[in-house]
């Protein structure tokens, strides 16, 4: 039987780190922006809309967060088999 998945071995930990990294920002993003993560929040419509931003000015509240070797290490469940 041919191994199909041999090609994709060589690319699982770094699929693990990003999955890491992708859980931990949304985690936090959840914390810290609850609505945008509820549904009930969001209505749907038949026709889709146009958004105008004009000039609306973007602010940042936080800082980025930084993701450390430690952090990825540390975040649950995602792990690569060895």
């Amino acid at each position: 039987m041919k191994d199909v998945d041999g090609l994709n071995r060589f690319y699982e930990p770094e699929i693990a780190k990003n999955l890491k990294i992708a859980a931990t920002l949304r985690s936090d993003d959840a914390k810290k922006r609850p609505d945008a993560y509820n549904r009930t929040n969001f209505k749907t419509l038949a026709t889709p809309t146009k958004v105008n931003m004009g000039d609306a000015k973007y602010q940042v509240a936080d800082p980025p967060m930084i993701i450390t070797d430690k952090d990825i290490k540390e975040a649950a469940p995602f792990t690569t088999a060895k």
